[in-house]
């Protein structure tokens, strides 16, 4: 037996330089080897570099890769392990005794080409290993599924071996709805949460079909009953998923029912009665509704439907009236209720230790804070550095963000946290520059003053009269022009401000601006508040590309801005983001595709009223880097013109960039993800480029010289996750907008 073990061991060896770099950069490695049980099996124990037992459940006895495989390589083990943690992003799909000479088979090889990730040949060449980034859904009890494999999160280490199966060698992010349908899927029948036997149907299909047609929202049934229209969703999966959820309140949320009703709708297809290991597709589908009430339907104590567990419209008749009067909405859209949370374990451990507890102290969603965070540290570090996204195309680090939110929020309270560090840097430079702009402007005016006296003297003097000289007069200019210019106060902040007053101030700052409020009324400015429903928005279009801004107005001098960098930090009502496609310009001059959108759920009515506050150390880092990031020095020229620090790509992240833009041109086409919205999608990679940009700034605040560190590849791959978010929730703006 020893033997055999021996040979396991090595019949696959670790290839090191296959391992995706982000498992690399982690410090979640131990060693493991093969030892035999008391009953003669062999089992994979795990070890410390230290040469005792390793915990999966205690950090102290991981280590960074480097040392694991320094160990590995000294002899003595087996192989090296990645241990799943809840700091990380990942986790793991273990497929055992699945490999049939050398073929993957079903329904295995379904659920890697599935998740479509980082997948591996485990040790003993008859499993495969799936690790991806992505959140095992709420109510998944278990985390086996049959046969041995198994799915986790934490707690739990994989014994790898880089020996990539068939080109599966990236870790893609699996979006939270995507990875519970898998889920619902793939959980055996035991896992079911819906018995279908337990409904009773109170309403005929015809009855049901009638109360559809004139609910509130049968506008969504129809288009989706009717028409089949999915253009609203990812996938037809989730569009199938979105009719019954609408179907299940008048069917007494009744499994048969509903199937039959599905039925007679334009999306049903043949794959509803695929089989799957523990049922049909339909089926499957329905149950995976049914258990999950909360994602679609009210909690509030008057909701009527089922809830918690608890099945069945027990008043029918009451629940019409109230609707009909108006207080009741039939299901909710899934628009927003099923959108991913922004994705906060990708951002660096200070930015996201902040957005984590101002999220908790404020009781809103993350993704308000994420993404003003965002636009604070686009504001602190726009024009000092780009990124080269590849030889002749570079991005600058400037963004324009958009979060809506209903009223009562607390939009501004969490805006206020957000910018305080900036508004507090702005001060504190004011004040310090205050004496030299002062005495600057002084000396200024004296040799004004000088050259236009003696300029009079000249002019008034009687001929002969050697008093003045023209060539004095022409001395005291040219003295008057050699002098330095006079320190401008620096302004990081404007909110109400016309179109061509951030002009001036863009021209004033050299370039760098940041528009920053709690509310929209930007948009209306934009859109010709002050200039009689003029729009005005082509200083917005450049200062988000960098393109050079010339401004020529009657009685004022020539403003002329070079690669100017404008940031946008908006928190608006989501009516302000209705109906905004239909102002003159906005979409079709390409402003509504430069955004960044989020549009996540309000938390209002279930907040706790008694959440802990921002620890004070958190606050401080927060402060103490982005005042750092505001104070790193501008670059130049060898001829000491002005210009922005050049962020380079290590060559695994100049790959991916690579493999991410013939992903995005592929997604852009007429049934791709990002088809609906070309204006959009034609911007995101250029937007990943500018995120990885920011994310590798904020991650190295406290060095002398961030664009002198490459941009590591799990960087540009944290930036496409946060790509990934926005991709789902600029769906829902643009569908809302239009």
């Amino acid at each position: 037996m020893s033997t055999q073990l021996e040979t396991t061991a090595v019949a696959i060896p670790f290839m090191a330089d296959a391992l995706p770099l982000e498992l690399r950069n982690r410090d979640q490695w131990i060693l493991w080897k093969y030892e035999m049980k008391a009953n003669g099996a062999a089992t994979k124990v795990p070890y410390a570099v230290s040469g005792g037992k390793a915990d999966t459940t205690n950090p102290q006895s991981w280590t960074g890769f480097a040392a694991a495989l320094d160990a590995y390589q000294r002899g003595g083990y087996s192989g090296l392990g990645y241990v799943f943690s809840a700091d990380d992003p990942y986790c793991g799909l273990d497929l055992d005794s699945c490999v049939v000479d050398g073929k993957l088979r079903e329904p295995e090889a379904t659920y890697v080409r599935t998740l479509n990730s980082y997948s591996e040949i485990s040790p003993s060449g008859t499993g495969v290993k799936v690790i991806f980034r992505g959140h095992i859904p709420e109510g998944v009890t278990r985390r086996s599924f049959g046969d041995g494999n198994g799915l986790y999160s934490e707690g739990r280490y994989f014994a790898l071996t880089a020996n990539v199966y068939e080109g599966y060698d990236t870790i893609r992010k699996v979006p939270d709805a995507e990875l519970a349908a898998c889920c619902a899927s793939w959980f055996p029948e035991t896992q079911r949460q819906v018995q279908w036997e337990e409904a009773v149907e109170r309403l005929s299909d015809e009855e049901v079909l009638r109360r559809l047609h004139s609910a509130k929202n049968s506008q969504k049934f129809l288009s989706l009953f009717r028409d089949g229209d999915i253009s609203e969703y990812a996938s037809q999966s989730e569009a199938d998923t979105a009719l019954i959820a609408l179907m299940a309140f008048y069917t007494n949320a009744c499994p048969q029912q509903l199937d039959r009703l599905f039925r007679q709708s334009a999306l049903m297809r043949d794959k509803w009665d695929e089989r799957r290991r523990d049922g049909t597709y339909g089926g499957v589908t329905i149950d995976w509704v049914l258990s999950h009430p909360g994602e679609y339907y009210g909690d509030g104590a008057n909701s009527i439907g089922y809830r918690g567990g608890t099945r069945g419209i027990e008043n029918i008749e009451a629940f019409e009236m109230t609707s009909a009067a108006g207080e009741w909405e039939a299901p909710t859209s899934l628009t927003t209720n099923n959108l991913p949370p922004f994705p906060t374990a990708m951002l660096p451990d200070w930015l996201r230790d902040f957005v984590e507890a101002e999220a908790t102290a404020t009781q809103t969603p993350p993704d308000l804070a994420a993404m003003l965070s965002l636009a604070a540290v686009a504001t602190a570090v726009a024009k000092k550095a780009q990124i080269v996204v590849k030889d002749g195309y570079s991005e600058p680090l400037n963004l324009f963000t958009v979060t809506a939110l209903p009223p009562a929020n607390r939009k501004s309270a969490v805006f206020a946290d957000v910018t305080a560090p900036l508004v507090a840097w702005e001060e504190s430079e004011t004040k310090r520059l205050r004496a030299e702009v002062d005495e600057a402007q002084t000396r200024r005016r004296m040799k004004e003053a000088q050259a236009q006296h003696a300029e009079a003297l000249l002019v008034k003097a009687k001929p002969g009269d050697a008093a003045i000289t023209e060539e004095d007069v022409f001395r005291l200019r040219r003295e008057l022009a050699a002098l330095p210019p006079v320190p401008v106060l620096p302004r990081l902040i404007a909110d109400d401000a016309t179109p061509e007053k951030v002009a001036s101030l863009l021209a004033e700052q050299g370039g760098r601006l940041a528009v920053l409020s709690p509310e929209g009324d930007v948009f209306e400015v934009m859109a010709g508040r002050y200039s009689n429903g003029t729009p005005n928005i082509g200083v917005y279009l450049k200062g988000h590309a960098g393109d050079e801004i010339r401004v020529d107005r009657q009685g004022r001098p020539s403003e002329f801005v070079k690669n100017p960098a404008l940031t946008f930090g908006l928190t608006v009502q989501p009516e302000v983001l209705r109906g905004l496609a239909e102002k003159p310009g906005f979409r079709g001059r390409g402003l509504l595709g430069r955004f960044l959108y989020a549009v996540p759920e309000s938390l209002v009515g279930r907040r706790n009223t008694d959440a802990p506050a921002m620890p004070a150390t958190v606050r401080e880092t927060y402060a103490r880097k982005l005042t750092r990031l505001l104070s790193l020095p501008c670059g130049a020229t060898a001829e000491t013109t002005p210009a922005p620090h050049l962020l380079t790509l290590e060559p695994q992240a100049r790959v991916f960039m690579g493999w991410l833009a013939r992903h995005i041109e592929r997604e852009l086409g007429e049934f791709g993800e990002l088809g609906v919205m070309p204006d959009w999608g034609g911007k995101l990679l250029g937007a990943v480029a500018r995120i990885a940009g920011l994310l590798h700034m904020a991650e190295h605040a406290e060095t002398q010289a961030p664009w002198d560190i490459p941009v590591a590849s799990h960087t540009v791959e944290d930036a496409w996750c946060i790509g990934e978010y926005l991709t789902h929730h600029a769906r829902a703006a643009f569908s809302d907008m239009c």
